[in-house]
């Protein structure tokens, strides 16, 4: 019993790795946030999606997507475990589709996002509605490496010395 507990454990841990980007220096968390934005807009394409810089009061209905948090932490030499929370919030029109509809498609929709040339797996999705407004948060975990800078190698060395007589 115990032998298989380990061999589930070590598959469900290939599947988390699988996913997980390993970028250069280019990856930042506003490409995490466009990789969002572009999901939902495939999604949705008859409703605008916005940056929430961009949301204006008489804009309805509109998803805004903008990221809440930003994390790295250090995990080796020029290695970064980074995370990115997003939160989506919908605002319907007055007589909308339920908004929980809305809610269950993101789920799916966000699952997987392609950001810096990668994918990215969604971690943590949670939503709630307050005041009829969809507040959906989901959180990406991607791997950074960071190139170590070439340092400047010696031309020549002189070699200057002799063998000591005894």
């Amino acid at each position: 019993m115990q032998v298989g507990r380990k061999n589930r454990l070590r598959r469900s841990c290939i599947t988390v790795f699988l996913y997980r980007r390993t970028g250069g220096d280019g990856l930042r968390s506003s490409e995490i946030q466009q990789g969002v934005m572009n999901r939902v807009r495939e999604r949705y394409p008859d409703i605008p999606v916005l940056e929430s810089e961009e949301r204006t009061n008489e804009l309805a209905p509109c998803l805004v997507v903008k990221l809440v948090r930003g994390e790295r932490t250090r995990v080796g030499e020029g290695r970064y475990q980074a995370q990115a929370a997003i939160e989506v919030e919908y605002y319907p029109e007055a007589k909308a589709a339920s908004v929980h509809d809305v809610a269950d498609a993101l789920y799916d929709a966000l699952e997987l996002i392609e950001a810096g040339g990668g994918l990215c797996r969604g971690t943590g999705w949670k939503h709630e509605i307050v005041e009829r407004k969809l507040r959906f948060q989901v959180q990406y975990e991607y791997m950074l490496t960071r190139s170590r800078e070439e340092m400047s190698k010696m031309n020549a060395m002189k070699q200057e010395g002799r063998i000591r007589d005894v």
